[in-house]
């Protein structure tokens, strides 16, 4: 199990008992700008629940900014609980950190301790970082080594950390759709990749009642965007008709050779089995690239 020590980089004098301080409410801001969702309230009420039963098991930690305030970076959905139960204190341990190692505090905690994180989350919290690291020169050689880096403590390999990086590029109507899972990460990867002006062009045709973007349609859209600037909305969708064909003629062949063998599917699984080869497909291409 992870230590708190080597989380945080803190050293053991750091962590006993009595560096654990009580601060005020009052002194307590939270880290701007945070990418983590707060808990809903149903879930901060079980918390505060449970910490009403058991105690607070974890203290905040946090760092001295200016005058006698403190900023949060570990425990901010601890602290609401807290207030909620009406609690004028916190229990807390006091960092002396960098505005890097702030920002790995903050981003190393939630990802070890949360269970659920949603798209925008890893992406945000993967590029908050990485750009951490960068900056503070842990992997002075290349991207690739801050990749690996990161990729240590996490359960993702690094280029699947990289694809979620680059998904911060989505404008935010479609980084709500990936958030939602409306596009998958081979998509939603590829589509972060088109200009800003074209990304707005896609989200018009969307609003319009165009159907899903899939891997195919994103990877066709993504080549033409290589060639030219600007991409017009009868490229757009030349592009998802043209694939929307394709894939009713691949739908059918599929189900009609399932017929001969005596097995019957309905369309959307075929389309979610057509989906899936497309995307291990991109996979595949990128890993070889």
């Amino acid at each position: 199990m992870v230590s708190l020590e080597s989380m945080f980089g803190l050293s053991e004098t750091d962590t006993e008992l009595n560096s654990i301080v009580l601060l005020p409410m009052s002194q307590l801001e939270p880290y701007p700008n945070q990418p983590f969702k707060m808990y809903t309230k149903e879930k901060l009420v079980e918390l505060s629940e449970d910490i009403k039963q058991n105690g607070l098991l974890n203290p905040l930690i946090v760092r001295k900014i200016k005058g006698r305030k403190y900023q949060v970076l570990s425990g901010h959905n601890r602290l609401n609980a807290l207030k909620l139960n009406g609690e004028d204190a916190a229990p807390a341990i006091i960092k002396d950190c960098t505005d890097n190692e702030a920002k790995l505090i903050l981003v190393q905690s939630n990802l070890l301790q949360r269970q659920e994180l949603s798209n925008r989350e890893k992406a945000e919290a993967f590029k908050m970082r990485n750009d951490a690291l960068k900056t503070q020169g842990k992997c002075k050689v290349n991207q690739l080594q801050t990749l690996d880096e990161i990729s240590k403590t996490e359960k993702e390999s690094s280029r699947t950390i990289a694809r979620y990086i680059k998904t911060t590029k989505l404008v935010p109507e479609l980084m709500d759709r990936f958030d939602d899972g409306e596009l998958s990460l081979p998509t939603a990867e590829l589509i972060a990749g088109l200009t800003e002006s074209n990304q707005n062009k896609l989200v018009e045709l969307i609003s319009d009642g165009v159907s899903k973007i899939n891997t195919k349609q994103a990877k066709a859209l993504h080549e033409i965007d290589k060639l030219n600037t600007e991409i017009t909305k009868k490229d757009i969708l030349n592009v998802l008709e043209k694939s929307s064909v394709n894939k009713i003629t691949d739908v059918e062949r599929v189900k009609n050779a399932l017929v001969d063998e005596g097995i019957l599917l309905s369309d959307t699984i075929i389309e979610g089995f057509l989906e899936t080869l497309n995307e291990l497909k991109y996979l595949k291409h990128s890993i070889i690239e």
